[in-house]
């Protein structure tokens, strides 16, 4: 009798430590994976009009090829996106017969908080099939992976995301790997095409946002319906637009004042816009340029308004070190060629990104709000160029050594020099 209770005991016992045992080798202490720097590299943001320029189309047709590193920087971007959910790392090996993606899922739990997945892939026609895969140090068989994902997808199916992704796998012909690099041929559904990027603005700026973009378009024409087509400071249009948000009945709320931001934001952008490059947007029938644009100036200079408004569109799109990063490489692309590096350039990049990171903050975006509609200059919300811009221009052409560190010193002192300006000087670093 005492060796039958000792028995039952011991499985229950047993039982009892099942859940642990799967809890310790499911979750591990470290992330299997990580993403690299968070800084474009001139070579990654010259993939960007690489390739735009290499997608192959036809009037019904259309390829698009990924390199592995295109993907793992898109995997980077879904993590921005969905950070405030779940904190996740991921990296995509591409190889012909068995490619793979891991994830590093940060469960928060003591001790092992990281969920490591590693599952095995590969297409047959536009199908993925599964093949294996793993958790923490459980290795799955290609029946569990197909389970485990199969046991995601309600949860997958209540993502607002769901439905238009439903509609874009249908319109996909072939997906074809190979060493390094994935094609998708897919046919080209104008009205889903038309759907799917009135949803993807409406994901990267907001509903509300986009239904009061042309209210504040029509607002700065009729405003300044005799200068169209004229030169006017920025601050002008500003002062002028954000008096206007400030009216209306819903400017109480934290959630409509930032979309109002983003609204007037995208407004002056768009007078700004090179026509041939919203052009290949193909956005026409979600937003319109103006007819007459305006020719917004800081500091008399077209180029600088310019600069401040398109860095800080990329900042709503994006986030403060992604636009910064490409204004960078923008001006070391003119380094090279007539217009030259201009640091007056990468400080309106660079008040432009604190700029909007501000308006969207729902802290500081009312507060800023109303500090533009009570300004009365420029410099209220742009530091001055000069003389500093003229003075680390010199240092960067006398400059004999690491150019990498003489150009990190410089974006030090932009930085430092943008939140000089009162506005921004409570505003955390992006």
């Amino acid at each position: 009798m005492k060796k039958f209770l000792l028995l039952l005991l011991f499985l229950f016992l047993v039982l009892l430590s099942l859940p642990l045992i799967g809890w310790w080798m499911s979750l591990q202490a470290q992330p299997s994976v990580s993403f690299a720097s968070d800084q474009y590299s001139g070579q990654e943001l010259g993939r960007i009009h690489q390739f735009i320029q290499q997608s192959e189309s036809t009037p019904t047709h259309k390829r698009v090829e990924f390199s592995e590193q295109d993907l793992n920087e898109l995997l980077r971007h879904s993590s921005q996106q969905f950070k405030k959910h779940l904190g996740f790392t991921g990296h995509v090996k591409l190889h012909p017969q068995r490619s793979e993606l891991l994830l590093s899922i940060n469960t928060h739990l003591p001790l092992r908080p990281y969920l490591n997945l590693r599952i095995d892939f590969n297409t047959q026609g536009k199908n993925l099939i599964l093949l294996g895969g793993q958790i923490g140090s459980i290795e799955l068989p290609q029946q569990s992976v197909e389970l485990l994902v199969n046991m995601t997808m309600p949860y997958a199916q209540q993502h607002p995301q769901y439905t238009s992704g439903s509609q874009l796998w249908q319109t996909i012909e072939a997906i074809t790997i190979s060493e390094k690099h994935v094609a998708i041929d897919f046919n080209i559904d104008e009205k889903v095409q038309a759907q799917l990027q009135h949803q993807q603005l409406e994901l990267f700026i907001g509903k509300t946002a986009l239904q009061r973009l042309p209210f504040y378009q029509q607002a700065i024409e009729q405003q300044f319906a005799n200068r169209l087509g004229q030169r006017i400071k920025l601050y002008e249009v500003m002062h002028a637009m954000f008096n206007l948000a400030l009216s209306q009945p819903q400017a109480n709320t934290i959630d409509d004042s930032i979309a109002d931001n983003k609204a007037i934001l995208l407004a002056l952008f768009l007078h700004t816009a090179d026509r041939e490059d919203f052009e290949l947007l193909n956005l026409k029938q979600h937003v319109n340029l103006p007819q007459r644009p305006i020719e917004l100036t800081i500091e008399r200079r077209k180029d600088l308004a310019t600069h401040f408004l398109s860095t800080a569109v990329i900042t709503l799109f994006a986030n403060s070190s992604i636009a910064d990063a490409i204004g960078l490489y923008k001006e070391l692309q003119d380094q090279n060629g007539y217009s030259g590096f201009s640091v007056s350039d990468l400080i309106a990049d660079r008040a432009g990104s604190l700029f909007a990171s501000q308006l969207i903050d729902p802290q500081r975006a009312q507060a800023l709000q109303k500090a533009i509609a009570l300004s009365q200059q420029e410099h209220d919300f742009f530091p001055v160029t000069y003389p500093l811009a003229s003075q680390l221009e010199q240092q960067l052409h006398n400059h004999s050594g690491n150019q990498q560190a003489m150009l990190a010193h410089i974006e030090q002192q932009i930085d430092q020099h943008a939140r000089s300006v009162a506005i921004y000087q409570s505003a955390t670093l992006p």
